[in-house]
């Protein structure tokens, strides 16, 4: 006789053992098989174990014959349906919650899956740092240093256009001083000690306010190309972030009783820090 499926209870001959006993063994072996014509565990099943649960003995029919079994045998499936109840109940639990999205993969079917590529980590450049001081050196051989000056490093295109202009208010400096060499002048000098000396004031006074205003421009209108900071009281200056290469550092303020622009050209290495002195003004107008 082939075995009962779903809710069926099997007959007789197949879960009992000899002289007629339910065989637990077999019972409890065979209870989630239906092939060996034992009972499924579905909801039905579980209803007859809770009835029969406190039976000495129970009587089940599938339609053709009846089933007895003993409370040794309801005692094992009852344990079985236990552990089932309990596994559909996680079931229902793991169903409510709601899973992770996952990503879908971009692999088509029947290619290998490509290996995420790793955007490589981008590392800041390493830049450079220039140290220094500013100073003048008068006629008696006093250190005067330039106190609060202003420092403008510059490189590009900024370089070129601030040795332009550097170089056009030299020569108009140039041009006045010759005209106050010419000898029909020495009478009146001769006679006006001081008129020279204020004479020579004027243009070189005109240029360097020039000159500090094309650096002003330089730094406003080219942020890449310059870079500015300040000297403090003893003419010490520092600046950090610079750009490798070379550059050219101009200084422009006072000194002792001298206003002055420094100008200086230097090669700046990656991750050094790069001292210099600067003494030499290329420009210098008495401001007394």
């Amino acid at each position: 006789m082939d075995g009962p499926t779903g809710n069926v209870l099997a007959p007789k001959s197949a879960c009992r053992g000899e002289k007629g006993h339910p065989d637990p063994a077999k019972v409890v072996g065979n209870i989630f098989n239906a092939d060996q014509g034992c009972m499924s565990p579905d909801s039905k099943s579980v209803a007859h174990f809770l009835l029969r649960k406190n039976s000495p003995l129970a009587h089940y029919s599938d339609g053709h014959n009846e089933v007895a079994e003993s409370p040794a045998v309801c005692a094992g499936e009852d344990m079985l349906i236990r552990l089932w109840v309990i596994s559909m109940l996680a079931g229902v639990i793991g169903a409510g919650q709601t899973p992770l999205p996952q990503e879908k993969s971009k692999t088509e079917p029947g290619k290998p899956s490509t290996p995420a590529k790793r955007t490589p980590e981008l590392r800041k450049p390493m830049t450079a740092t220039l140290t220094g001081k500013v100073f003048a050196i008068t006629i008696g051989g006093d250190l005067k240093p330039s106190r609060m000056a202003s420092v403008f490093v510059l490189s590009g295109d900024a370089v070129a256009q601030f040795k332009s202009t550097m170089l056009s208010e030299n020569s108009k400096v140039a041009e006045a001083d010759s005209q106050l060499e010419d000898p029909k002048l020495d009478v009146l000098f001769k006679e006006n000690p001081g008129l020279l000396t204020s004479m020579k004031r004027i243009p070189c006074w005109d240029a360097f306010t020039n000159i500090l205003a094309e650096a002003i421009k330089l730094a406003e209108n080219s942020a890449d190309s310059v870079v500015t900071s300040e000297s403090d009281e003893e003419g010490l200056f520092k600046v950090a972030g610079l750009k490798p290469g070379v550059c050219t550092i101009v200084i422009i303020g006072g000194a002792g009783a001298n206003d002055g622009v420094w100008v200086q050209d230097v090669t700046l290495e990656a991750g050094q820090e790069t001292p210099i002195k600067m003494h030499r003004p290329s420009m210098a107008c008495s401001n007394i």
